[in-house]
C-alpha cells in the first residue's frame, strides 16, 4: 500500500471526490463576484451638495445676493440625465417637493452629464415678496415638527433612469431654514 504525507491511498482518493465539488463552489462565486461588478460599474453615480452661497460681482456696490445652490457632479463612467430637483422629509410618511429655480442663472434641465461634468441650479434667497426660507420653512416644512425635518430634510435630483441622488443640506442652510421656522412659529 502506497502511503503519502501519512495517509493511504484509499483516503487520498476520498478527499479527491471533494475537489470537483470546491471546483464548482469556486466556478460559481467568481461568476457572482463578475455579475455584482458589473451591476455596479453599470450604475450612475453622481454627487449632489445643496448650499446656500453668495454671488460678489467685481466693482458692484450693493450687498449681494444669496441663492440656495443645487449642483450635481457626474462621478461615474456612465452618462446621467437630469430631469428635476426637490426637496423630501419624514421618517415614515415622506414628504416631496418639486423646486422651481432661477432659470437665467442654471443649467437647463434635462441635462445631460458625462463622466466629471457638473451643473447648477440657483433659488434667490430673496423672493419679490418675501424671503425664500420664510416660504419654504413655513410651507412645506409647516406640517412636521422641527426635530423631524431638521434631521430627515434632504436635497434631491432625479435621473431620467429613476436613479435619485440625495444629499443632507449644508449646515448654514438648515440653521436658516430652523431661524425661519422659529420665527413664524413665535407670532
Amino acid at each position: 500500500m502506497y502511503t503519502f504525507l501519512g495517509l493511504e491511498q484509499t483516503h487520498w482518493q476520498f478527499i479527491n471526490t471533494f475537489a470537483p465539488w470546491l471546483s464548482a463552489v469556486g466556478t460559481l462565486a467568481a461568476v457572482i463576484v463578475s455579475l455584482y461588478l458589473a451591476r455596479k460599474r453599470d450604475t450612475p453615480k453622481a454627487r449632489l451638495l445643496v448650499y446656500d452661497i453668495m454671488v460678489v460681482t467685481a466693482g458692484d456696490t450693493r450687498p449681494p445676493p444669496h441663492y440656495v445652490q443645487f449642483r450635481v457632479v457626474n462621478e461615474g463612467d456612465r452618462r446621467v440625465r437630469i430631469t428635476q430637483i426637490g426637496w423630501r422629509y419624514g421618517l415614515f410618511k415622506k414628504h416631496h417637493c418639486v423646486q422651481l429655480y432661477e432659470d437665467s442663472l442654471s443649467s437647463k434641465l434635462p441635462i445631460e452629464l458625462e463622466h466629471g461634468q457638473e451643473a447648477q441650479w440657483l433659488i434667490p434667497m430673496k423672493m419679490p415678496d418675501r424671503e425664500w426660507a420664510d416660504y419654504f420653512a413655513n410651507g412645506f416644512l409647516s406640517h412636521a415638527p422641527w426635530p423631524v425635518w431638521h434631521w430627515t430634510l434632504r436635497g434631491r435630483a432625479f435621473s431620467s433612469l429613476g436613479n435619485v441622488f440625495e444629499t443632507r443640506p449644508a449646515t448654514g442652510l438648515l440653521a436658516t431654514l430652523r431661524k425661519a421656522r422659529r420665527a413664524t412659529t413665535k407670532t
